[in-house]
């Protein structure tokens, strides 16, 4: 395969770049070419004023440092960084008014998003981790437009109340050291999609009834979870593994459109008289459980049949 120079166009004519990748692996597979990973990230891509995606994926050797000429990037709509070390971000963060997606996955370094993040009204999506990320700012309330927040392993332990003003929010993925949330979930009357540990969960059991749109809650963590999921009315799907669930919540038979539920590893002694409660499910696990293997046998019987056929 031939050797390429991934800045050529950059080279030639910075001001006709709108769209920039350093990835090498993703050149190989598609077979434009192969490059080493750069040093570090070249100075020549701040000329590049009429840039709208910036992706760099392992195509940094080095710690990525953006000065504060980030700033003068005013076109860009996406931001990934990703598979290397990235220094803090520099203020000028929040001169990129039109940035709709930050997505900085597999990144050490990095240890919080500048507070200027609030500054950013049209980005609608943020997906970040990494072992030395710790904090989000309050700031990040002001983020209007925010419909995606993904935060991967990490050290956050803590999200700010602020985060609520944030009522576009839709998906909501939450690490696990995050074992308590504060009030006011419940404003998130756009939300469908939240991962959150079974401890934060009972945390904000009071609001749960609110959340009317939550279609599918992921659980993670000993904890067990609360009489209140049932009034999730809308929820679809429900995913609580090793939760140390022992006891199915009586109310969960009020989710009349459930179709996907997990709760494998979770030391439950019976499960059949809720199965037959819910009209829509389709797609069961309750494996690893401690039902006996001739109710495990029925149930599958009943998974076999469709949901209106179902008897005890």
């Amino acid at each position: 395969m031939k050797t390429i120079d991934p800045l050529a166009a950059v080279r030639a004519d910075p001001r006709k770049v709108k769209h920039l990748r350093l990835n090498p692996a993703a050149s190989r597979n598609a077979k434009r070419g192969d490059y080493a990973p750069l040093p570090a990230l070249p100075k020549e891509i701040f000329a590049c004023t009429n840039l709208e995606t910036l992706e760099v994926f392992r195509g940094v050797s080095g710690t990525i440092v953006l000065p504060p000429a980030l700033g003068k990037l005013t076109r860009l709509r996406v931001l990934r960084l990703g598979g290397t070390r990235l220094a803090e971000f520099p203020p000028a963060l929040g001169k990129l008014t039109r940035l709709e997606e930050l997505v900085c996955h597999y990144v050490d370094g990095i240890t919080s998003l500048p507070a200027a993040i609030g500054k950013l009204r049209a980005l609608h999506t943020i997906a970040i981790g990494g072992a030395s990320f710790t904090t989000l700012p309050a700031t990040i309330g002001g983020c209007r437009a925010l419909r995606s927040l993904g935060i991967g392993t990490s050290g956050v332990r803590e999200i700010p109340k602020t985060l609520w003003k944030a009522t576009r929010l839709d998906r909501l993925w939450l690490p696990d050291g995050v074992r308590a949330l504060p009030p006011g979930i419940g404003a998130l009357q756009k939300l469908k999609v939240l991962r959150l540990t079974a401890p934060a969960l009972a945390s904000i059991r009071s609001e749960l009834g609110k959340l009317k749109a939550l279609r599918e809650l992921v659980v993670v963590g000993r904890g067990g979870l609360p009489d209140e999921v049932g009034l999730l009315a809308n929820l679809v799907r429900l995913e609580a593994v090793g939760v140390g669930l022992t006891a199915i919540p009586p109310t969960f038979v009020q989710l009349k459109k459930l179709k996907k539920l997990n709760l494998a590893q979770n030391p439950l002694a019976t499960a059949v008289s809720l199965i037959v409660q819910l009209p829509a499910l389709v797609e069961l696990s309750l494996a690893e459980t401690a039902i006996p293997r001739p109710e495990r046998t029925a149930i599958l019987a009943l998974m076999k049949l469709a949901p209106k056929r179902r008897r005890a």
